[in-house]
């Protein structure tokens, strides 16, 4: 097995039990900056769509890798991370905060 393939599959795999595990409120600590936020800050969060959400990208986050392997074009990350740093951002500010 070629060692760069090992590399991206294990990548992907860690990636993807962190979506599972932060998909099922085990590893809130992995969601950037909730932490560490204040008690009324965590109060105007809606907790389990900033779940969906943080799985989501990382889900997202372990797939790019292997296209970019398998088609050998960096354009793929070039088109799809900045613009779902963009996404996360927005939707955990509009989306994810409570009513």
């Amino acid at each position: 097995m070629d060692t760069n393939l090992l590399i991206v599959v294990v990548a992907a795999a860690v990636l993807s039990l962190c979506s599972l595990l932060v998909l099922t409120g085990r590893c809130d600590w992995l969601i950037g900056g909730y932490k560490k936020a204040s008690e009324e800050e965590r109060a105007k969060f809606n907790l389990p769509r900033l779940r969906l959400l943080s799985s989501a990208a990382f889900l997202l986050c372990a797939i790019v890798p292997v296209l970019t392997f398998y088609t050998g074009s960096g354009v793929i990350i070039a088109y799809t991370i900045l613009p779902l740093c963009i996404a996360v951002i927005v939707l955990s500010k509009t989306w994810a905060k409570q009513k």
